[in-house]
């Protein structure tokens, strides 16, 4: 059976602020399933932000490290970094790898237009199979859709926009913009962690 309690009641006393504040004081109109949310990783503390923002900046980075710059034992480090993948936080890991050593000298955002919402689907399944698009985002305003690509060359663009792009039924409108240079691009999310132990 699933416990049930009422509003911040619910929550264990390790809530980090931020989270505890979205939640009432106390309500009986307000109900939190507790087994639900822990086992959606809503509630993650200081300890884990210090292990995700270690690992978002340096994947590479081992357990014994980890361990010592947040004061945990080894075994803990893992336990902790297997909850955080098992919930879904951790979604994966990757090499950031810089374009232009493969020849993808060309970064373009792509607002595209779709007539009708009965296309989305169709034109998210489209998108998904073509490599150079990087990003793909349903947003609001004049355009249904926003692109990042990384391609070799304003050929290879072109190529793509008019070929497979405006080519998916329901596409009536596109829009490019060509980056010239990019002053920041970044994956690591703003985490607010406590300080780390000093080496």
């Amino acid at each position: 059976m699933r416990a049930l309690a009422h509003g911040r009641d619910a929550l264990p006393r390790s809530v980090p602020a931020p989270i505890l504040n979205r939640f009432p004081r106390r309500t009986d109109r307000f109900l939190i399933d507790v087994s639900s949310a822990l086992s959606y990783g809503w509630f993650v503390d200081a300890t884990d932000l210090r292990i995700l923002d270690i690992l978002q900046r340096d994947a590479r980075a081992t357990q014994q490290e980890i361990a010592r710059r947040v004061r945990l034992s080894q075994p803990s480090v893992a336990d902790r970094i297997h909850k955080l993948e098992a919930r879904g936080v951790i979604l994966g890991y990757i090499a950031k790898i810089d374009p232009a050593q493969l020849g993808k000298d060309i970064t373009a955002f792509v607002g595209v237009g779709i007539s009708h919402p009965k296309y989305f689907e169709q034109f998210g399944k489209k998108i998904l199979a073509m490599p150079d698009v990087l990003e793909c985002h349903r947003v609001a305003g004049s355009d249904s859709y926003l692109l990042k690509i990384r391609t070799e060359n304003t050929r290879s663009l072109d190529r793509l926009l008019v070929e497979h792009i405006r080519a998916i039924p329901g596409v009536y409108r596109t829009e490019t913009t060509l980056v010239l240079s990019s002053i920041k691009e970044d994956i690591a999310l703003s985490i607010h962690a406590e300080q780390e132990a000093p080496p």
